[in-house]
């Protein structure tokens, strides 16, 4: 059964769309300028070949856990939970066994407290996600769970990490090379809130068992007619990314914020 973007009770017919789907050939045109210069990879996803290839690299190491604890604030965490949320909602209901995945994507000491004392820190890995390799927050909770980690395993604690960050410079880039730790990239020029779909949103996803190449194959379906050189403002309007889009901001216009 073909997916379909059902527009029961969204009340279009109140709203002011018209504003917005005449700017279709200006958006077609603007998609058509930036894809092709190679500065919306969340579309293109040039990434992907190589990134199933080093996901299949690590699939058989995440196996070995039953907890994942990642490390990371905004982009960074939340792809991983929309994805569990979406995708493994079974994790947040009673009686749950298979694997877990917990989230630290703050800096509260209680909870990042509460996750030590429970956690088996032989059966977690910790994946830490900063893609400039140096956000504060995030190499703060690093240091803990490296020392966390180190009193609990001694020599072997480097291979409970997992760091997803540039591939060329950073502090965890420097904490890669120095201890021998796993790392996969963050993608040039994919901010965090595009990066679900990237090493960031994956890893997790692959450790609670999703078919992360059916998403992927999804994700392209809808993204590819958005790259196509030849995109019309006529093509645009019918895409129900662009329909979505225009619906929001007519909502807006109404004082739906």
């Amino acid at each position: 059964m073909a997916d379909i973007l059902d527009w029961t009770g969204a009340d279009t017919q109140k709203l002011n769309m018209d504003t917005y789907e005449d700017k279709a050939d200006e958006m077609a045109a603007r998609l058509r300028e930036e894809t092709g210069a190679g500065k919306l990879p969340f579309l293109t996803m040039p990434y992907v070949a190589e990134l199933k290839e080093q996901l299949a690299e690590i699939k058989e190491f995440l196996k070995t856990f039953d907890h994942m604890l990642l490390l990371g604030i905004g982009g960074s965490a939340l792809g991983a939970r929309a994805l569990q949320q979406a995708f493994f909602p079974q994790q947040d209901q009673p009686g749950h066994t298979g694997p877990s995945l917990w989230i630290a994507d703050n800096v509260d000491a209680y909870a990042l407290e509460a996750y030590l004392a429970k956690l088996p820190p032989e059966n977690t890995v910790v994946v830490t996600v900063s893609k400039s390799g140096g956000t504060i927050e995030t190499v703060g909770q690093y240091f803990i769970l490296k020392e966390w980690m180190q009193r609990h395993l001694g020599d072997g604690w480097s291979e409970h990490m997992l760091l997803v960050t540039d591939e060329k410079q950073g502090f965890l880039r420097g904490e890669a090379n120095k201890f021998n730790i796993q790392t996969l990239p963050v993608p040039d020029n994919l901010g965090g809130r595009y990066s679900v779909l990237s090493a960031v949103g994956l890893i997790p996803a692959l450790f609670l068992g999703m078919d992360i190449d059916a998403l992927l194959a999804g994700a392209l379906e809808i993204a590819t007619p958005l790259t196509d050189p030849g995109l019309t403002g006529e093509e645009l309007s019918k895409h129900s990314s662009f329909q979505l889009a225009t619906w929001g901001a007519a909502l807006m216009d109404k004082g739906f914020e």
